[in-house]
Formats: C-alpha cells, structure tokens, sequence
C-alpha cells in the first residue's frame, strides 16, 4: 500500500504536469529529485528551478 508521501507526491506531480506551466522534463527531473529515500538539499532545487529558468530567480 502506498504511503500518504507518495500519494500526495503523484497527485501533486500529476496537477503540475496538467498546467502546463512548466515542462515535462522539469516535472520528470523533479520527480527523480523527490522520489528518492532521502529529501533534496535546497540546493538541488534551486539549481534545478534556476537551469529551467536561464539564471537566478532571486
């Protein structure tokens, strides 16, 4: 049985893909990022959001 994390992850996975907003390899890269046994550093992320971007976001 799925844990309440990953159900919540899917769903949330799965509403960013809908939007369109941002692009399916971004969703893909991360779902690698957040599917893992361990959370990401913030730095993973804000190196992930700011290469899709083209630089900072801040």
């Amino acid at each position: 049985m799925p844990s309440l994390e990953s159900e919540v992850l899917k769903s949330f996975l799965a509403r960013l893909e809908e939007t369109g907003e941002v692009s399916e390899a971004l969703v893909e890269r991360l779902r690698a990022l957040l599917s893992g046994s361990k959370l990401p550093k913030a730095e993973q992320l804000v190196e992930l959001f700011s290469s899709v971007s083209g630089g900072n976001l801040a």
